[in-house]
């Protein structure tokens, strides 16, 4: 029963919008990308075909509904105009820019966007739908990992039940209540149970990580990212040396973009330990406020020069231990990343950043050690 009233309310939501649209040429209800289908993708054809963006939509030169490659070039070509991120995917600022352009304003003045208040995109109105969309989202993938898994589903489809009873509650709650942070609230307890159910019924860890995992790492980095950036600009006011430090910290942002595209790319475990590197490099920028900007070559070289005989004999005792039968998977494991620490601070070396370049060598020592370490006989 309760699947059925939660199909009811679903689909009255969506009347719901679709009758406001009529009022408002095209109404967006989702984020639109490629391989997506509906009445709302041929609106948003007819009106970039007829703003001059796009046409050939099919083979009959007409919006078929089928948000194909034509569709996406269009909408970047649309969006390069009025200066939103070129990715082909019709999001929320490309929709709040759609609804300015058309002359209702922004979505809080339009006709259909005026259900959702005065603040437009800034509103509680929004914020919920928008949580109670992902959260619609990450139900659909639950359900889809669940249908696909191989594996004992109770626990996933246990999750994804107590997701439809939080959706149900957040649905009634702002089309009925007009509670918008009650909808919000339970549309998030939704979306946490979903991802649980992704993660359970193998979607989460199929061999590609932990989404959620991956999310809080992404946003333990960024959030130490900031207070790093906070802590060197205090610095910098101060009057001590942070030229080191924000060299450090771009590289810190660098890798967390990295992270970031690898979460959306569905790579959670890269997604999580490029977030972990970031963070770390975080960490060295707060301490490297004050240190010279370059820092004593010597020092360095020598540092350099250690860890690699550190690594050498740390590689010839794996090697060993792996012709005597020892499980040297970790090992091997931290001796990579020790090449690669040793190869960053080869690469600061020759950028003649010795503190930075001499840091890393003996973080790339420390790691040889305990891939010997590691070695389990």
């Amino acid at each position: 029963m309760k699947t059925k009233i939660l199909g009811f309310l679903f689909l009255s939501a969506i009347m719901f919008f679709a009758l406001r649209a009529e009022a408002a040429s095209c109404g967006f209800i989702r984020d639109l990308g490629e391989g997506m289908g509906g009445e709302d993708v041929r609106c948003l054809q007819q009106y970039l075909s007829d703003a001059g963006y796009g046409s050939n939509f099919s083979r009959f030169s007409s919006p078929d509904g089928i948000f194909g490659p034509l569709t996406r070039q269009a909408v970047m070509r649309w969006q390069s105009a009025f200066g939103l991120p070129a990715s082909g995917f019709f999001d929320a600022p490309s929709q709040a820019k759609y609804f300015e352009l058309v002359g209702n304003g922004n979505f809080g003045n339009s006709n259909f966007g005026g259900f959702f208040g005065n603040q437009g995109t800034n509103s509680k109105e929004w914020k919920a739908m928008e949580k109670i969309k992902d959260a619609l989202r990450a139900m659909d993938d639950a359900q889809n990992e669940i249908d696909d898994s191989n594996r004992n589903t109770n626990s996933a489809e246990n999750s994804l039940d107590d997701a439809k009873d939080d959706m149900m509650d957040a649905v009634t709650a702002f089309f009925v209540d007009r509670d918008f942070s009650k909808a919000f609230d339970k549309a998030d307890d939704a979306l946490q149970n979903a991802e649980d159910a992704i993660d359970e019924a193998g979607g989460g860890r199929n061999g590609n990580g932990s989404k959620r995992d991956a999310k809080e790492a992404i946003d333990d980095a960024q959030n130490r990212i900031d207070d790093a950036e906070d802590s060197i600009n205090q610095a910098d006011d101060d009057g001590e040396d942070v030229d080191e430090a924000n060299n450090i910290l771009d590289d810190a942002k660098d890798k967390l973009d990295d992270a970031e595209n690898e979460y959306d790319d569905h790579n959670y475990n890269d997604a999580e330990d490029l977030a972990n590197d970031a963070m770390d490099l975080a960490n060295e920028a707060e301490d490297a406020i004050g240190d010279n900007s370059t820092g004593d070559r010597t020092d360095a070289r020598e540092a350099i020069d250690d860890a690699q005989n550190t690594i050498d004999d740390a590689e010839d005792e794996i090697n060993n231990a792996d012709d005597d039968g020892a499980d040297v998977n970790d090992a091997e494991d931290l001796l990579d990343d020790a090449k690669n620490k040793l190869d960053d601070a080869e690469n600061a070396f020759d950028d003649h950043r010795y503190s930075r370049a001499e840091n890393l060598a003996n973080d790339a020592e420390d790691l040889a050690n305990e891939a010997v370490d590691a070695i389990d006989f």
